[in-house]
């Protein structure tokens, strides 16, 4: 079950709901890559304005694996592409939820036409 928790991003306190495995995962995630889970989260949330960060850091958390676990198979050794190929995914998300809103805003405009 999801847990709220509180994670400072830039300046701000924001709370996600995550469940404990993702907030492990986050937290494994930045001490292999030698920052803070902090760190992480806002590189995470730099690259995504329109999404929300919870969905923000599973989109993150998954594609970072899948990009280790190819790159595994492939028998290729671990480097620092999987923080960024994950990013590259976030914000795929972010493009994502822009054009829900832009649609949304769209459809509400037309109702309230004459």
């Amino acid at each position: 079950m999801p847990k709220p928790r509180t994670i400072i991003i830039g300046d701000a306190k924001t709370s996600v709901s995550l469940e404990n495995e993702f907030w492990l995962a986050l937290t494994e995630i930045a001490a292999r890559e030698r920052v803070t889970p902090r760190i992480l989260a806002e590189r995470i949330q730099a690259a995504c304005s329109n999404a929300n960060v919870t969905s923000a850091l599973r989109v993150f958390i998954i594609a970072y694996y899948r990009v280790k676990a190819n790159r595994h198979a492939a028998g290729q050794g671990a480097d620092g592409e999987a923080v960024e190929a994950a990013i590259a995914a976030v914000r795929g998300l972010d493009e994502e939820e822009a054009a829900i809103m832009a649609r949304r805003r769209h459809r509400g405009a037309e109702a309230g036409a004459p």
